[in-house]
């Protein structure tokens, strides 16, 4: 029996720490930096109540920030989606953030590994930045994909004449 058959509570959600990145942007009217998303990797904390923010490097017109404690959840209904990801080139990490006007920065709240998902929150104004997939977290996805997700069986439609 495999693992996921014995504890599948395991399976479906961890925490996750992303970790963005602020550059200056000089002579821009628009706006002072740009921001990016350099990787997600698995938190090993386990405690949810554990948020954490941190800036860890500023150097020059460089800044980066590691937002710790961020749940990764898969869900069977997004099975397909995850397929299609683990299957592509470069499979990615979605982590959707909101503008936090206090801070001035974007500040993730949802990472996600489903297209679909990534794509419903950018239609809505949300800020969706993409990251290469870590190994681990591509191992544990690809876990529950085949434990989870059952292909739809093609079929030819009949010509109505």
């Amino acid at each position: 029996m495999s693992d996921f058959k014995k504890n599948p509570e395991k399976y479906k959600k961890f925490q996750v720490t992303v970790i963005m990145q602020r550059q200056e942007i000089a002579n821009n009217p628009w706006t002072d930096a740009s921001w990016k998303a350099l990787g997600v990797m698995i938190d090993n904390r386990h405690d949810p109540e554990l948020k954490n923010f941190e800036r860890v490097v500023a150097d020059g017109d460089i800044e980066q920030y590691l937002w710790s404690g961020l749940p990764l959840a898969l869900y069977a209904d997004e099975c397909e989606s995850y397929y299609y990801n683990i299957m592509a080139d470069n499979p990615l990490i979605f982590v959707i953030s909101r503008a936090n006007e206090v801070l001035n920065l974007p500040e993730p709240f949802v990472v996600t590994a489903s297209f679909d998902e990534a794509n419903a929150y950018q239609e809505s104004d949300d800020q969706v930045f993409s990251v290469t997939m870590a190994p681990d977290i591509y191992r544990w996805i690809e876990g529950f994909v085949l434990e989870n997700y059952v292909p739809e069986k093609k079929y030819k439609r009949k010509r109505k004449v």
